[in-house]
């Protein structure tokens, strides 16, 4: 009897492992996707891509006021991460048909870590940014609409109107109460590097990089108000040699693609709308791996499940 037994047991066949989803992040990589969608709040960590790149990371921010004249009713403005250029329309914006004139500022108000980065780095990448628009009017005089897009870097080179570049953008809400807001999306090109190089020469230079670009627009504004740009950008970097810093070898284990990375963020639905100030400075916590993340907002409630699968 116990031989017929064993006879049955051995004649079922073995159970197959079956996928559950595909290609899981690990940790690395899904720190840097909470810094992806939260460039505010999100841990700062290294690029997990393992491509031989790599060294300190840091957080900078800048904010500008722009387009506040007497005549003013419009405004426009960009943020390229690649290359750190920051530039917009000095000149008087009458209305939104009014071709941009790209223009870049000084270097006192040029973009976030541009002061630091060029005096102190050797080479750096941004790995996460994004860019918040705030209205500096009182409610009562709240008036507008505001486009927020990413567009490819040579969008410098064009000269476009408001109303063109506000057609074309991924967003077009009413001017906020509070502040609307775009995430940046980078491609394979904006996360090579470069040399840190000072902004006035950069404008001509965008067009053939492949690199992208964010840009705000605003039309329907009372004069002498303008708006309010917020800019927050994470550098990673190494150190000038000269600059007295200490040189440590970066090592990024388990490499994943940039590809699996969006991925992974695209499962939780549009992030790149919102997501820093939706979050409420609520950030993940990893210290029970992928299934510990907390609510990055605008749908990214379901990123830990998202990774799980």
């Amino acid at each position: 009897m116990a031989k017929n037994k064993a006879k049955k047991r051995a004649s079922k066949p073995a159970k197959v492992p079956r996928p559950t989803g595909g290609l899981r992040l690990h940790d690395a990589a899904v720190r840097y996707a909470n810094l992806l969608a939260d460039p505010c709040n999100g841990d700062l960590v290294p690029g997990p891509f393992g491509d031989g790149y790599g060294g300190m990371v840091a957080r900078f921010e800048k904010e500008y006021i722009i387009n506040n004249s007497s005549t003013d009713t419009a405004a426009a403005f960009v943020f390229n991460p690649f290359s750190g250029l920051v530039a917009w329309q000095t000149t008087p914006m009458v209305d939104d048909t009014n071709p941009v004139a790209w223009t870049v500022p000084a270097g006192s108000i040029s973009h976030p870590g541009n002061s630091f980065l060029t005096a102190n780095a050797s080479w750096n990448r941004c790995l996460a940014a994004c860019v918040q628009v705030y209205y500096p009017g009182s409610e009562l005089s709240r008036a507008g609409v505001v486009s927020l897009g990413q567009y490819p870097a040579e969008v410098v080179n064009d000269t476009a109107a408001v109303a063109t570049f506000r057609q074309m953008a991924n967003y077009v809400v009413r001017t906020p109460s509070d502040c609307a807001e775009i995430v940046w999306r980078p491609n394979h090109a904006d996360l090579l590097g470069r040399e840190p190089i000072p902004l006035p020469s950069v404008l001509s230079n965008m067009a053939g990089t492949n690199t992208t670009s964010l840009v705000v627009t605003a039309a329907g504004l009372p004069v002498t108000t303008g708006i309010r740009i917020r800019v927050v950008a994470v550098y990673e970097w190494m150190p000038d040699p000269l600059a007295g810093f200490k040189n440590t070898v970066v090592r990024n284990p388990n490499p994943v693609t940039l590809g699996q990375v969006l991925s992974y963020l695209d499962r939780t639905g549009d992030w790149m709308a919102g997501t820093a100030r939706a979050a409420g400075k609520a950030v993940s916590s990893l210290a029970h791996g992928v299934a510990s993340i907390y609510q990055l907002g605008n749908g990214a409630s379901r990123i830990g499940r998202a990774l799980l699968t």
